[in-house]
């Protein structure tokens, strides 16, 4: 009943989201300072590239606002990219021999 029929408006709460993630533990983990934050960043980021290439519910047609499926995405994007980048740079600082060795086999192979 509205505001016309005289009865109370009461507004309802929004239903909470619901998050299927696991609370995070409570003090440093057993590693305290900057290590242990390296060591914690690298795991986070190796559970949500798993998470992105072995998650099955991640195909939803609801318009809930549930990101995660992108944001794992983003994670193995990034991932990928840095691997791949840090793999160029490594080859540039072989020196022109390499490049011009990893060229010659491109070349030859027959693809």
């Amino acid at each position: 009943k509205g505001p016309v029929s005289g009865a109370a408006v009461t507004n309802a709460a929004p239903a909470a989201a619901v998050d299927d993630e696991a609370p995070p533990p409570e003090g440093d983990g057993g590693v305290s300072g900057p290590i242990g934050a390296i060591l914690f960043l690298a795991k986070a980021i190796i559970v949500m590239v798993l998470k992105t290439v072995f998650f099955t519910g991640n195909f939803k047609f609801q318009l809930d606002g549930d990101r995660k499926g992108t944001i794992r995405s983003a994670c193995f994007l990034l991932a990928f990219t840095i691997v791949h980048v840090m793999g160029n740079f490594v080859g540039m600082l072989k020196g022109p021999l390499e490049a011009n060795g990893e060229g010659y086999f491109f070349d030859r192979i027959a693809w």
